[in-house]
């Protein structure tokens, strides 16, 4: 329902939101502006209920939007290993990954985009202008150990121990 959807201006780092009190997060246009992105994505792992998702949508180091003039060209643009180094710091689990915009940032290309985004995604996935990655909070149970009393030295003497 539409009406439950909210959003917020704040201070990245000091959100007004309880611990596991979000659902779905969604980072455009910010993730590149934040000088202490590893900071920014424990502070809202810690606010994601278990199971919760993030969406980061932000400029792709290999791309050539992240050498233009346009939003995705402002900011620090990343690739997608370090988007996985600090997404595997801050305790997230890494569910999909994809880049887009393969189209230059002009206006003098008319029409075709559809196509070039096809032929972009088949011939060269990784060259897109935006990297959009899905993470999850996972939080698993702890697996108990098998605790196994151990053998006295002399059990093996015919003595029968129960």
């Amino acid at each position: 329902m539409h009406s439950d959807n909210r959003s917020v201006l704040a201070d990245a780092l000091r959100p007004p939101f309880a611990r596991n009190a979000l659902h779905r997060v969604v980072m455009l246009h910010a993730f590149e502006y934040e000088p202490r992105p590893d900071e920014l994505l424990k502070i809202f792992w810690e606010l994601l209920v278990p199971g919760g998702r993030l969406l980061l949508i932000v400029p792709n180091r290999r791309g050539s939007w992240a050498r233009s003039g346009t939003p995705f060209g402002q900011g620090t643009p990343y690739s997608f290993a370090q988007l996985r180094t600090l997404l595997d710091e801050a305790k997230f689990t890494l569910r999909e990954a994809s880049s887009m915009l393969f189209a230059p940032p002009t206006r003098h290309v008319l029409g075709g985009w559809d196509f070039i985004e096809w032929l972009g995604g088949l011939v060269c996935p990784w060259l897109g202008g935006v990297l959009v990655v899905e993470a999850e909070k996972q939080i698993y149970a702890a697996i108990a150990e098998k605790v196994t009393e151990p053998t006295p030295a002399w059990a093996g003497e015919g003595l029968v121990v129960r």
